[in-house]
């Protein structure tokens, strides 16, 4: 399936840039004039090139002014009182250039992650710190072993009561699961959930075949550990998986 996928999914990178509302085809065109002139003036180091490069950063300047000023009043005229908040709010941050999302770095100790194993041990750390029994408030450490007694109790109470939680997944199951997922980027193994959602029946049988076999021996091979999982569950239903 990866192979297929490399072969058949048109792959891009992001480019990182920043779109505006406000920016234009007169936009372009006087920045492109602008940065022709600089490279002229800059080679050239005459007097007239200066004096052409400065005339066509004002009137880059000036034009994109223009440009904010019309887009800002077209989009204020069209803001009415069906208009969403959340989505008045993003379109101002487009105005500025803002990017909508910002990534942040990890540090610990006042130390930037700058590697992926680097950032594997801060969040080890952390997960661990967070962890620790020795944080627990001395009232709930008390009860801990009693709550997980009752706790045990009911979930075998249950178990008995309803032996279907612990049945195997049907494959109405994986098709619902596959049909609620969203068309999101694929992974490391380079398979997103539009391509399950095209699968064969046979296929999908593979397919089940492999989570029932995970749901049945709690064991996850090792090539699925960077790969895509999907959703599939039962309400209520416990978990045989190891927790790592």
């Amino acid at each position: 399936m990866r192979e297929a996928a490399v072969a058949s999914i048109p792959q891009s990178k992001n480019s990182h840039k920043i779109s505006v509302p406000w920016w234009n085809k007169e936009c372009a065109l006087a920045v492109k004039n602008k940065k022709h002139a600089f490279n002229r003036m800059r080679r050239t180091r005459r007097s007239i090139d200066i004096l052409i490069f400065k005339r066509r950063r004002a009137v880059a300047r000036k034009v994109i002014l223009a440009a904010k000023q019309q887009s800002w009043r077209n989009y204020c005229t069209s803001i009415n009182t069906n208009s969403k908040l959340p989505m008045v709010w993003r379109t101002i941050k487009k105005f500025s250039g803002s990017p909508s999302t910002r990534i942040p770095q990890l540090e610990q100790n006042g130390i930037r992650a700058n590697n992926n194993q680097h950032k594997a041990n801060v969040l080890g750390n952390q997960f661990q710190a967070v962890s620790f029994s020795s944080d627990y408030p001395q009232a709930f450490t008390r009860n801990l072993p009693t709550l997980q007694g009752d706790l045990r109790t009911a979930t075998l109470a249950t178990r008995e009561r309803d032996p279907r939680i612990n049945a195997l997944f049907s494959m109405d199951e994986l098709k619902t699961a596959i049909s609620g997922t969203k068309n999101t980027a694929p992974g490391h193994d380079q398979l997103c959930y539009e391509m399950f959602k095209h699968l064969s029946h046979d296929c999908l049988e593979t397919v089940l075949f492999l989570f029932n076999n995970i749901w049945s021996t709690g064991v996850v091979p090792k090539s699925w550990l960077h790969s895509i999982v999907i959703p599939i569950y039962k309400p209520g239903k416990p978990s045989n998986l190891p927790s790592s």
